[in-house]
């Protein structure tokens, strides 16, 4: 994944490191090298995104035997033909493509078996970039994967293989190379005898290709305000307000999808002194507020805000125990759609604000409406104040079947 950090600064104490959006694709279950049908099918809403020009991939399988009768004893092939499908290069205006694959599954009937395991030898690749054609057994008894580029997965995250982006070129020796460029045309052809006693002759094939791309973000810097001390209380906390703009690099005609906000502040073990005080995490800082704004091309906005349950204070320890090591003042999780993404579109050319407002302990020398500088000395532990978006891998598949009879 892309993860970019901008805005960054240090107020003493204090770091408040400004994340900006990073681009994600997280998808439960994407059919791995091995899938069949039936096995990790495709959810709702995996290719589901916003209004977009980005052309959609459009992938073909077609059988090619000729006879259509055979009797006991002939010799004959598994023959397909799978056309990708995939955008050209010039339809990615700004190269974000980061990750794409072309993945075959064929499945022999067991009364016209292979003559013998495929190998890469059956294949013949027409344009595109392929430096490798790996054929390996798949989870059926009978059927074969034939796997070109490397199809994303969860467990293994993204390989940047577009050759054409320098950010996701190959490294070079001693790296093995990854560089993918979908072909236009894949035929596959295996050997196989119909054997004593069959009736028809049938199989299925299918092509999966998928792509995920990865979109670069820029922000407002955190010189600009962030973190304003909007006032103070008779209990000497101060409101504060957090903000920050996000849009994505251009030039590029895909969006993504606008997933969450968070503020968290890091925080060593509360005093023993606590209990006695009758102090809680919540008395010494809360959030108030949080909304997410998208603002369209087109001059209209789409706001979120947080509920009331994503706004309570809670705690977490990530290394496990019972010492809290962190305060989570807000964790704002849009609707989900699906795994991966949400409710809000966030288009090439939006711009997407988020609006924290928190109270917290007051940092000696913040003046009230003004942003905190690097001269404050501050008291309060680091707060982290990210956002994330998600653009999905998307997948699409296309099937042909062989169905000959046997006399």
């Amino acid at each position: 994944m892309n993860t970019r950090k901008r805005g960054a600064r240090r107020i003493n104490a204090v770091v408040a490191t400004v994340c900006a959006f990073f681009v994600t694709s997280f998808v439960a279950g994407v059919p791995g090298a091995n899938a069949q049908e039936g096995e990790d099918a495709p959810k709702p809403g995996w290719n589901i995104l916003g209004e977009e020009s980005f052309p959609k991939m459009k992938p073909r399988a077609e059988a090619n035997i000729t006879t259509e009768t055979l009797k006991a004893g002939d010799r004959t092939s598994y023959g397909f033909s799978f056309y990708p499908g995939m955008p050209s290069p010039a339809d990615d205006e700004g190269n974000w493509t980061a990750q794409t694959w072309t993945t075959l599954i064929m499945c022999e009937d067991e009364d016209v078996p292979f003559d013998r395991p495929p190998t890469e030898a059956d294949v013949t690749v027409q344009g595109g970039q392929v430096g490798q054609v790996k054929v390996i057994p798949g989870r059926t008894p009978g059927c074969w994967v034939f796997l070109m580029g490397e199809a994303w997965s969860l467990e293994d995250g993204m390989t940047f293989n577009n050759p054409r982006n320098r950010s996701f070129k190959d490294f070079g020796f001693p790296f093995t190379p990854v560089a993918f460029d979908p072909p236009s045309k894949v035929s596959v052809s295996v050997p196989a005898t119909v054997q004593p006693g069959a009736k028809s002759f049938d199989a299925e094939a299918s092509v999966e290709v998928g792509r995920i791309v990865d979109r670069g973000i820029e922000s407002t810097d955190s010189s600009e305000g962030n973190f304003v001390v909007e006032a103070e209380n008779e209990d000497g906390l101060c409101t504060y307000q957090t903000h920050e703009k996000v849009w994505l690099e251009s030039p590029g005609s895909t969006g993504v999808w606008v997933a969450r906000a968070d503020l968290t502040s890091k925080q060593v073990e509360p005093s023993a002194t606590w209990a006695a005080e009758g102090k809680t995490w919540e008395d010494l800082g809360r959030a108030l507020k949080s909304t997410i704004t998208v603002h369209r091309e087109d001059g209209t906005t789409e706001t979120r805000e947080a509920t009331p349950e994503q706004l309570m204070p809670r705690l977490e320890n990530p290394s496990g125990g019972h010492v809290p090591t962190q305060r989570v003042l807000v964790e704002h999780v849009l609707t989900p759609t699906s795994a991966f993404s949400s409710d809000l579109w966030m288009g090439p050319n939006d711009m997407a604000e988020v609006t924290i407002v928190y109270t917290n302990l007051c940092w000696p020398g913040a003046k009230p409406g003004e942003p905190l500088l690097n001269t404050v000395e501050a008291t309060e532990p680091a707060v982290t104040f990210a956002s994330t978006v998600s653009r999905p891998a998307e997948i699409a598949m296309a099937k042909a079947n062989i169905s000959v009879e046997v006399s």
